[in-house]
């Protein structure tokens, strides 16, 4: 079953909450697991790791959270990048694939998240 409304909903609450502009926002979002034994404070160590390497090597306000099941499967959660522009996101994921990029973030994730899936959103204020 897919968790879209979900996925727009955790979006909108955390965009509301940062106090961030809605403007030409764009938000990455992660469908994931834990993998076996791993907590979200190793889930969360390793995205810091990516947050300050990307923050560090592309020139824009990447911020990044996650999002935790309230009710159902509580072993999934949502990864929420957002991005000021789509120029930041694509930015990011031209400095990703570099040599430096590679280098850096290899296998950051591998052994502790399962992402299946995700979607790159623009969020647009209702007026």
């Amino acid at each position: 079953m897919k968790n879209y409304p979900l996925q727009v909903l955790v979006v909108i609450v955390f965009m509301v909450f940062s106090g961030s502009n809605f403007a030409d926002t764009y938000a990455h979002v992660f469908n994931c697991t834990l993998e076996e034994g791993k907590t979200a404070e190793d889930a969360h160590a390793a995205n810091r790791k990516w947050l300050k390497w990307v923050n560090a090597n592309v020139d824009g306000e990447v911020t990044s959270s996650s999002g935790v099941a309230v009710v159902g499967d509580n072993k999934a959660f949502l990864w929420v990048d957002t991005y000021p522009d789509l120029a930041t996101w694509s930015a990011t994921q031209t400095a990703l694939d570099t040599k430096e990029g590679k280098a850096a973030l290899k296998d950051l994730f591998k052994g502790i998240t399962d992402c299946t899936e995700n979607r790159l959103w623009k969020l647009t204020p209702t007026e």
